[in-house]
């Protein structure tokens, strides 16, 4: 129960402590399941664009590559593609949304 003076009731706080693992864990496999992908994509078009020009194989080749390789790969493309992606939509853009206040 929570005391009479407002202060919040630590047992919530000591649930919240000891879940804080599980959801450090849970954050680190969303990043994971993102940016594995996003690194196989990467090399895909790399070998597609650079030394195959066939897509299926392309995609094969990349798809051997190890998954920790190709998740740093993500990261390295992480900011270009950033960049792509509001080239592309620009109405995501942030001033756009406050420009409009």
């Amino acid at each position: 129960m929570a005391e009479s003076n407002g202060t919040p009731d630590l047992a919530k706080g000591r649930a919240l402590l000891s879940s804080l693992p599980t959801i450090i864990a849970g954050t680190l496999a969303s990043l994971a399941v993102i940016v594995y992908p996003l690194g196989l994509v990467a090399y895909w078009i790399q070998m597609w664009q650079d030394y195959t020009h066939d897509v299926t194989l392309a995609l094969y080749a990349a798809s051997l590559i190890p998954a920790p390789v190709a998740a740093g790969r993500a990261l390295d493309v992480l900011p270009y593609s950033s960049n792509l992606v509001e080239g592309a939509f620009p109405e995501l853009r942030l001033e756009g949304f406050l420009g409009s206040w």
